[in-house]
């Protein structure tokens, strides 16, 4: 995130900048480590006239990456020397009015830890400057190459906590009726180089391709990146579900260091299979949650949250509300019985209705408020669930999910 810097890295940044050096082809700024620094000199860019307003409260630095339309600089803000991330968008090839619906979409979904920090946009003769925060860890893809070029193959233990964050920052963006339409691992920010360290936090960024979707409506627009599309992209009919999907394939790649499809073809009709030796049976069932090629029997950003390999994925990556653990007793296996399971899941369930109410009361919901809804429907679902004889995992799952939801949204309006 974005950090102070020193006068020696500082120099050394202008020094790169005035020598117009590009750090790698990329659309985000986290890619600049891609490479090795002796092969990001292959083509040059020169740093645009920075209009005034920008200039009065920034001071531009170094590339840190460069798109088709955009370059991506680190800043230092003149009040207090915080480094931050300036993407520039050409304004001959990008209306104006996709880059003010990119900044409002950002500011729509501001206030969580798994989105990247807008600071605000400037619109300058020639460019429009979007200004982010700068993560020191670049993206998430990078650090699964570092980890395969250091280490080898990535656990599925050990990227439990980045599966949470990536689950928390779409419910939260689903939440709020918006569709990202390019996730992948290029668009996830780290705050250090190390994607395995249980602290590791991650933001969702670029939001370019987002769009704003009532509920019910299907969208058509072919966007994002072909790799990550969803079946029913192909067919020109979808959903938010497509983030789920494309999801799905972030961590598949994470996890196998490999696309799960090589074409299209692939994507809407290879009928694949997980062959991973050390993969675990939770997690290959929560990998075929996202990758159902039936968008209605896939899972939503809230199923995906409940997740119970997700779920141990929470540790320090998870925001201290007071849940209880969904993890079953310890048998030698990550997976417990189907009646430990179902009793957890209704403890874990319980407990966060009665955290979602209790946010509720504390913000003080009345009847307008569109999330007062969501806590009555929540008190019928317990009411209706605890009439049952014996406790079903799912269907206590669905209502944990939905409470930490409500309880999301209320903590960051």
């Amino acid at each position: 995130m974005g950090r102070p810097l020193s006068d020696a890295d500082w120099a050394a940044a202008k020094d790169v900048q005035a020598r117009g050096t590009v750090q790698g082809a990329v659309t985000t700024p986290s890619t600049s480590s891609r490479s090795s620094s002796s092969s990001r000199h292959s083509s040059a860019a020169s740093t645009p006239e920075v209009g005034t307003r920008l200039s009065e409260e920034y001071e531009v630095g170094g590339v840190l990456g460069e798109g088709a339309h955009a370059v991506v600089y680190v800043a230092r803000r003149r009040t207090d020397g915080q480094t931050v991330a300036v993407k520039m968008v050409d304004k001959a090839r990008t209306p104006i009015a996709q880059v003010e619906k990119e900044a409002e979409r950002l500011r729509a979904v501001q206030h969580h830890e798994c989105i990247v920090k807008f600071h605000g946009v400037f619109f300058e003769q020639g460019f429009a400057c979007i200004v982010m925060d700068e993560y020191a860890g670049g993206a998430l893809i990078d650090g699964l190459h570092r980890h395969l070029k250091r280490i080898g193959k990535v656990e599925c233990s050990s990227v439990a906590h980045i599966s949470f964050q990536m689950a928390k920052a779409l419910c939260h963006i689903h939440g709020r009726n918006i569709v990202h339409r390019d996730v992948k691992g290029d668009n996830f920010l780290m705050d250090r180089k190390n994607m395995i360290d249980p602290e590791c936090r991650i933001a969702l960024t670029d939001f370019g391709s987002s769009t704003s979707v009532s509920h019910g409506k299907r969208l058509s627009k072919e966007v994002g990146t072909r790799k990550f599309w969803a079946p029913e992209i192909f067919r020109g009919d979808y959903g938010p579900k497509v983030d789920i999907w494309a999801m799905g394939v972030t961590m598949y790649v994470l996890l196998k260091g490999s696309f799960p499809f090589k074409s299209d073809e692939d994507i809407c009709q290879k009928n694949w299979e997980l062959n991973f030796p050390s993969l675990d049976s939770a997690c290959r069932d929560y990998l075929r949650a996202m990758l159902t090629r039936d968008e209605k029997a896939r899972a939503s950003s809230e199923d995906v949250m409940v997740c119970r390999w997700v779920d141990w994925g929470r540790g320090a990556a998870a925001r201290p509300i007071p849940l209880a653990s969904s993890l079953p007793p310890s048998s030698g296996s990550l997976r417990g019985g189907p009646r430990s399971a179902a009793d957890s899941a209704v403890t874990t369930a319980r407990v966060s209705h009665a955290a979602a109410v209790q946010e509720a009361k504390g913000e003080g919901v009345g009847g307008e408020r569109e999330n007062a809804g969501n806590v009555h429907g929540l008190d019928a679902c317990v009411a209706a669930a605890e009439k049952e004889p014996q406790p079903s995992w799912e269907k206590w799952s669905k209502i944990a999910a939905r409470s930490r939801w409500v309880g999301e949204t209320l903590k960051c309006e």
